[in-house]
């Protein structure tokens, strides 16, 4: 789905629409990439569901979700800091309907200090993006409702 966004953007674009001029100032993973990782994920996740994660995944996906999927790509904030990278990943979970993946980043923006007003404000951007663009946006998770979960426990 993410191609799918990226060419129906492309296909809007102007010459001088992207800037180009930045780029990741290193690719090489290092220490400091599953420390970046780890202070990510810690947002998102209880250390009881991380140690869960790593013992029934393996040390392999741990690897690839700590030092590069969260510590390279998603904690790089040369461009993006922690907070704008979260608002727009959980406005692509969100409109995938994925909501076990919803519960987690939601929850991860709130313990990134977002209110559930704010959260809503996104998730309601991300509907009007959707709708624009041809998605059903019917089977969205209930934001309220997810929160009030949390609220619950």
């Amino acid at each position: 789905k993410v191609a799918v966004a990226l060419f129906s953007l492309i296909k809007e674009e102007q010459t001088g629409d992207a800037d180009l001029t930045f780029t990741k100032k290193s690719t090489g993973l290092t220490p400091a990439n599953r420390a970046q990782g780890e202070r990510y994920l810690a947002h998102l996740y209880t250390q009881e569901q991380m140690t869960t994660m790593w013992t029934s995944w393996g040390q392999n996906f741990e690897w690839l979700t700590k030092d590069v999927v969260y510590g390279m790509f998603w904690g790089d904030h040369t461009v993006l800091d922690t907070v704008d990278t979260q608002l727009i990943n959980y406005t692509a979970i969100v409109s995938q309907g994925l909501k076990v993946t919803v519960r987690t980043h939601l929850g991860g923006l709130s313990n990134m200090g977002l209110n559930l007003e704010e959260i809503e404000g996104v998730t309601k951007c991300g509907e009007i993006i959707a709708k624009w663009a041809g998605v059903d946006t019917a089977g969205w998770p209930d934001v309220k409702g997810i929160a009030a979960d949390f609220e619950k426990k």
